[in-house]
């Protein structure tokens, strides 16, 4: 296959598969235990109407998340209470990595769409509930923090997306030394920033961190894998 073609197929796949993710998810197609493809919208979105009313989780035991999520719970919540409304902005976030990666390639070839098809493949790979977890707006906040030129853009981008699940932090391991000290500086400037907002707006914004000590290990934790292998072993 030419790499022209190769390219042109991008977006075709790409629609393709995210239809079938989503008609999956809202069990318009048939797959295994679809009901809970996407039973944490019902979560996110329950969340979102306490919040809108004023209420916000602080001593819910579920709540995991730090406080940028709860700004993107309502906004998927004021799009559509229903489902599709939070994964309709899913599917954006989802759709912007895409563009990121085959902008990325283009500066490297004319056409370099191995990271980009890579992509079309997560719901393939992952199944239909790449679309119904919150993980992709971390996951394209990080994408932006390595695929940026500027160093500024790479801290604000992980301080952002460490707002968001914590783990983005972890890009600033990838950072050259050369550009570490900006990247670190506009990374402590931009989650200051951010936080002071954030506790404006939600004094106990952070209350999540000591209510994790009620919630348990989770199952599909890294914490839990030791644990995992060994109820799987021999007896």
């Amino acid at each position: 296959m030419k790499e022209s073609s190769t390219s042109g197929a991008l977006f075709p796949a790409w629609a393709m598969t995210r239809l079938w993710a989503i008609c999956a998810g809202l069990q318009l197609l048939p797959y295994p235990n679809a009901q809970y493809l996407f039973s944490d919208v019902r979560l996110y979105n329950w969340w979102a109407g306490n919040i809108i009313d004023g209420h916000f989780p602080i001593n819910d035991p579920m709540w995991q998340y730090p406080p940028i999520a709860a700004l993107l719970f309502t906004l998927g919540y004021l799009i559509s209470p229903q489902t599709i409304g939070f994964v309709s902005l899913a599917l954006t976030a989802d759709a912007a990595i895409l563009a990121m990666l085959i902008r990325a390639g283009r500066r490297v070839t004319p056409i370099a769409v191995t990271p980009a098809w890579l992509w079309v493949a997560t719901p393939l790979v992952m199944g239909p509930i790449a679309l119904g977890r919150f993980d992709v707006f971390p996951t394209a906040l990080a994408v932006a923090a390595l695929l940026a030129t500027r160093p500024q853009t790479t801290g604000a981008a992980l301080a952002v997306g460490a707002l968001l699940k914590v783990w983005p932090g972890l890009g600033l391991l990838a950072v050259k030394r050369s550009a570490f000290a900006k990247t670190f500086l506009m990374f402590i400037l931009t989650g200051v920033a951010v936080t002071a907002a954030l506790m404006a707006w939600w004094p106990d914004s952070f209350g999540f961190i000591i209510g994790q000590r009620s919630r348990g290990l989770q199952i599909e934790s890294v914490g839990a894998l030791p644990y995992m292998l060994w109820n799987v072993g021999p007896s």
